[in-house]
């Protein structure tokens, strides 16, 4: 029987329009100053309007709307006519995201770049000591009742190291889910618990929504009910992953002290992990403003480091979304290392990860050498050329630069040996029919990336839209 649920789940959570109206996407970009070559990344996040307003812009354009570059010229117009403080200090008392475009060592010189200059990639506190070590589940394999996604390779599965496990994904966007998409991977039963009322991007649920179940709960404290129901769900929970800015749910009174106490007063004997992840790290001035990946990738300088690489004299964003990536690997290495010092020592753990820490780290290795980056750079030149790459260039411009740079010379020259796209590129994908995704309902996604001898990878469901499920472990 057809799901009567399955709405348009594009909209459901594209709550103001964040996505899906140029104009508004735009908000969220790198524009210039009135200072020469200073830069500034505004960012809607995903309600654009106060921004614009600030801007002296309106909320929203009328239909039709203008081109890209018509677009990016009308808000430019406005950002051009004040400088980058001036720019940041209408950005922080909007409440909103946005940072000066800094040059790599000029990042290094501020307050903030010192303090996370300093700062461990992965920081690691003890909430508590008092709870005695607490070991980790026996592995459980998966049964024919109860497959992986995609289908294990072996008659024999192998256990999942992490099934037993209880998470709570409290997150948005890419970097916080992909964070629970990979505890899942390894058997955590994780539920992602979103409000009905704010904002989330749609398109990465396909994808990140992977092996999980999904909640609508509001946790204001004028909303009892909800609250009760996550309490319930917080009761048994092993790993708390907490991807809000920082505060916003010490507000709501389920912060990680919040959770030792209310532990305590339970008479709960076993501690628990929590691993937050942010844009700007957990010192320094800027540690409590909001931020997603492009706002790291600015203010760090690798936005001026790879628009150096491209060859011109301003920043780029660079294509893909890597730090929201890696920054969730890190921070599923975070929560193993809380729960490994959780079996060991006892206790309760606080770990934290960072945006831009991440792409500090990154930078740190260096980069290629000229005569390695010189010879792509000319190799890809051409499509550098047909998309107009430069500082205007958001994610969606410089991806499909870059994506089709590579799938052509891959034809033409065997770069990569034809490993990545067309039929040799599908051995790295699988299909899976999604919930509530609409007709036919067909996500294709990446399998495990890494396999171990003896252990077991996938994920024990399907993926959904946020708000899908009950609140209940399964």
């Amino acid at each position: 029987m057809p799901d009567d649920r399955k709405a348009d789940f594009e909209t459901a959570t594209d709550i103001h329009q964040a996505q899906s109206n140029l104009y508004r996407r735009l908000s969220a970009n790198i524009y210039k100053t009135s200072v020469p070559n200073q830069y500034y990344h505004t960012h809607g996040s995903l309600d654009a309007t106060p921004i614009l307003n600030g801007l002296s812009l309106p909320g929203f354009l009328p239909e039709p709307l203008p081109s890209y570059h018509e677009i990016c010229s009308i808000i430019q117009a406005e950002t051009q006519k004040h400088t980058p403080q001036a720019l940041d200090d209408l950005t922080v008392s909007l409440n909103q995201s946005g940072c000066i475009v800094y040059k790599p060592n000029d990042f290094l010189a501020t307050p903030q770049g010192r303090a996370l200059a300093t700062e461990p990639l992965i920081t690691c506190t003890a909430l508590e000591t008092t709870s005695p070590p607490a070991p980790f589940p026996e592995p459980e394999a998966p049964s024919s009742s109860k497959p992986t996604i995609p289908p294990s390779p072996s008659s024999s599965p192998h256990p999942h190291l992490l099934s037993g496990l209880k998470v709570l994904d409290l997150t948005r966007v890419i970097a916080g889910p992909s964070i629970t998409r990979t505890l899942a991977e390894h058997g955590c039963s994780v539920i992602k618990v979103t409000s009905p009322y704010l904002p989330d991007v749609p398109y990465y649920q396909l994808d990140l929504n992977l092996g999980k179940h999904t909640v609508d709960l509001d946790l204001r404290r004028s909303c009892p009910t909800d609250r009760t129901k996550f309490e319930s769900l917080l009761s048994t929970v092993d790993i708390v992953v907490d991807g809000y800015r920082t505060g916003a749910m010490e507000r709501l009174g389920y912060g990680p002290k919040d959770l030792v106490e209310r532990f305590k007063a339970l008479g709960r004997m076993k501690g628990f992990v929590y691993v937050r992840e942010n844009c700007f790290g957990f010192s320094g001035p800027m540690r409590e403003r909001s931020g997603w990946q492009p706002i790291a990738d600015a203010v760090s300088g690798l936005a001026w480091g790879h628009g150096a690489a491209l060859g011109l004299d301003e920043p780029v964003l660079p294509p893909f979304p890597m730090s929201d990536y890696g920054t969730g690997e890190m921070g599923a290495c975070a929560a193993l290392a809380g729960l490994v010092k959780r079996a060991q020592e006892g206790g309760s753990w606080e770990l934290g990860v960072s945006l831009t820490r991440w792409n500090l780290w990154v930078m740190g290795l260096g980069a290629y050498p000229e005569e390695v980056w010189g010879s792509l750079l000319e190799r890809h030149r051409p499509w550098i050329g047909k998309w107009e790459v430069g500082h205007l260039s958001n994610f969606d411009v410089v991806s499909k630069a870059a994506i089709e740079g590579m799938r052509e010379l891959e034809i033409r020259e065997g770069y990569g040996k034809g490993r990545f796209f067309g039929e040799n590129g599908e051995r790295f994908m699988f299909e899976v029919q999604g919930e509530g995704f609409g007709e036919p309902g067909v996500v294709k996604s990446c399998r495990p990336v890494v396999r171990l001898s003896g252990v077991g990878s996938g994920w024990r469901g399907t993926t959904r839209p946020n708000g899908w499920d009950g609140a209940e472990w399964w």
